[in-house]
Formats: C-alpha cells, sequence, structure tokens
C-alpha cells in the first residue's frame, strides 16, 4: 500500500487558507483556537511527501496533526496534565534518614514530602514509621536531590519490620 492510497497527488490546500490568517476561531466551519493553521499545514505537509516521495515529510506533519480541529482537545489536556504532573512533581522532596555520622548511607530507601520538610522527627518516630534496622536509629537526615528522568519506585507504603510497625511511605531508586 502506498502513499497514494493515503494521499492523492491532486490535493489542494483548502481555499481561503489566506482569509483566516489573523482570526483564531471561525464558528461556522468549526475551527477554534487556531486549529485551522494546524490543518492547514497537515494538508500542506501531505501534499509535500506525496509530491517528492519523501517520508521525512511526515515529521512536521505529525506535529501539525496535533493541533486540528479533531484533536486540538487532546493535545490541550494532555499538555495540561503534563503541566500539572510537572508540578506535583517539583514540590515533591525527598528525604533518606540515617545515623548520624555515616557518610554515604548504602540505602536505595527514600521517603518523601510535599512541605519541603522531612516528613519525621529525628529518632524514634522515623524509625518506626519507616521501620528502620536498629543500627539506624535515624538521628541524622538529609535531602535526596532527583533526577527527574530517573525512575522512582513507589510510593509503597512500609510494612512492619525490625521489631518497628511501619506505615510510613517509602520509594526504592533502583
Amino acid at each position: 500500500m502506498g502513499l497514494d492510497f493515503i494521499v492523492t497527488k491532486d490535493l489542494k490546500p483548502r481555499q481561503g487558507f489566506e482569509d483566516r490568517i489573523f482570526t483564531f476561531t471561525d464558528d461556522e466551519e468549526g475551527y477554534y483556537y487556531g486549529t485551522g493553521f494546524g490543518d492547514d499545514a497537515l494538508s500542506y505537509y501531505a501534499m509535500k511527501w506525496a509530491e517528492t516521495g519523501n517520508p521525512l515529510w511526515a515529521i512536521p506533519g505529525g506535529f501539525a496533526a496535533l493541533w486540528t480541529p479533531q484533536t486540538y482537545q487532546s493535545t490541550g489536556w494532555t499538555l495540561v496534565s503534563g503541566g500539572q504532573y510537572a508540578s506535583q512533581l517539583s514540590k515533591t522532596t525527598y528525604w533518606q534518614y540515617y545515623p548520624k555520622g555515616v557518610k554515604n548511607y548504602p540505602s536505595k530507601y527514600f521517603t518523601s514530602s510535599k512541605t519541603g520538610k522531612p516528613p519525621y522527627s529525628l529518632g524514634t518516630k522515623a524509625q518506626q514509621k519507616l521501620s528502620l534496622p536498629g543500627y539506624n536509629r535515624a538521628t541524622a537526615v538529609k535531602e535526596v536531590k532527583v533526577n527527574p528522568f530517573q525512575y522512582i519506585k513507589g510510593p509503597s507504603k512500609v510494612a512492619p519490620e525490625f521489631g518497628q510497625p511501619g506505615g510510613g511511605t517509602q520509594y526504592l531508586f533502583p
């Protein structure tokens, strides 16, 4: 199945393109928020692909297809959702409780907070909530900087272990 099946050689841009250059809504044709530009660009790139036979025209065409009358709402909601997720992610801080004086504490488990401060007080409270082993009395805490593109497993509820009740929130950085 060739390109001619998808786009015919006689494809022409829609008439009236020049009339819509300075408008962002056209209720009669169903174009909103500049979607006519995306629609026209998609037609243009499809026409260029048909003329040249070069499939690389699909790249800008794919971007143009994100802002057509049929797709602009889905694209908009995706962008808004991604922005909200990034906003929440940026408010989250990660913390590691460890025995004071132990540099480079060898644990891949961390907890988090959205307040910018450690979620548990030092000592017994942190040791209980995070089910820390006896040698870690949680006498110190440090913020852990996380690459936003790094995979983080969690959150999960801390299980009872080492004679501690658990119940806190933990993350694992594999």
